[in-house]
């Protein structure tokens, strides 16, 4: 009788500790907030030199916000999150940034999400990018700003590449289904949902044989041989979002939420379509492995992360991870929900 009292005790215990902090969400204790209004919605990040001081900083897109970034010093180790310096994109504007990554020397990549709203409504200021130089105050471009005409497998992917691949070609299929979908769920915003149109949400900069850049997707995700894989898709030069490589990543379902790179392998955020549910996880895979049409399961992190993690970065033994929060629709400036972040030791 004494032992079962005990058990049930225990059960008990759990089950508190459960409901409390539940499996795959991070106490709540442990997101510390990220820098204040304007940014409340961090969904894009990655490492630079600091654009006015030595040292390493966070340059960070927030999506709400369409002709600056936002550069937190990383100081003794630790991410100074208080107050960002802003960095204006000189003459030019991009909505909904969701992927950014750095280039050679002080040179950056962002891209526009290329998504629709709520309703499945296309938002042309939302398919742009731009390659830009950081300056001490500005954000410099260095080419005319991008402009995605329309989102259709025939614009987005090489058609010399698409013949010779067959990844490449169920991609396409994807994008066109998935645009139908989009196109039929107008003004629907349950319809709209399950649509997945097509949405850019990671960038990342690998320094090979040919500087290449790659978009990783948050949606579609490719039917192929049983299963649904996430999209990390190469571009074929910066002057145009066209694909002419593919590698699919079997993410369990998952789009992929951010990318970054750190030592020799490619880390990243997986995540439903959905914001807010518990199915984000931190993921890497060796570079090596990203060949054209490889289709590979990167290793899952232990690391609980979560639900709206956007984005990811690693400066020496850390990882960032940043998280969405809310802008809100008021005139005050101040957030609704503040933007937070996650400090990941890779001790």
């Amino acid at each position: 009788m004494k032992f079962l009292k005990f058990a049930i005790a225990i059960m008990l215990v759990m089950y508190i500790v459960r409901w409390i902090h539940p499996p795959g969400v991070m106490a709540q204790s442990q997101l510390v907030e990220l820098g204040k209004f304007p940014v409340c919605e961090p969904s894009a990040v990655t490492e630079i030199s600091c654009p006015n001081s030595q040292g390493k900083c966070l340059l960070v897109g927030d999506n709400e916000t369409k002709n600056s970034l936002f550069s937190f010093p990383i100081k003794d180790g630790s991410l100074g999150a208080k107050n960002p310096q802003i960095l204006k994109i000189q003459q030019e504007e991009i909505s909904d940034v969701e992927a950014l990554t750095a280039l050679r020397k002080d040179e950056v990549f962002m891209v526009g999400s290329h998504s629709r709203n709520k309703s499945c409504e296309v938002k042309p200021n939302r398919q742009r990018f731009l390659r830009a130089q950081v300056k001490e105050k500005d954000i410099i471009p260095l080419d005319s700003l991008g402009q995605t005409k329309a989102i259709s497998s025939q614009l987005l992917i090489d058609g010399e590449a698409l013949a010779k691949s067959k990844p490449l070609q169920k991609l396409a299929k994807a994008i066109d289904q998935a645009e139908l979908a989009a196109n039929q769920a107008t003004d629907n915003q349950m319809a709209c949902d399950h649509a997945q149109a097509f949405n850019i949400e990671g960038a990342v900069y690998l320094k090979d044989k040919e500087d290449s850049v790659w978009l990783g997707l948050r949606s579609p995700l490719v039917s192929m041989g049983g299963n649904e894989w996430a999209v990390l898709a190469r571009l074929k030069n910066l002057n145009k979002i066209q694909f002419d490589q593919v590698v699919l990543l079997n993410l369990e379902g998952r789009g992929i939420r951010d990318l970054t790179q750190h030592d020799n392998q490619l880390w990243g955020i997986a995540g439903g379509p959905e914001d807010n549910k518990d199915n984000f996880f931190l993921w890497k895979t060796p570079l090596s492995g990203l060949k054209a049409d490889a289709m590979v399961t990167p290793k899952r992190l232990e690391e609980q992360i979560p639900p709206s993690s956007e984005g990811l970065a690693i400066s020496g033994d850390k990882a960032y991870v940043l998280v969405d929060g809310d802008r809100g629709k008021g005139s005050e400036p101040s957030c609704k929900v503040p933007g937070k972040f996650l400090e990941i030791s890779l001790k």
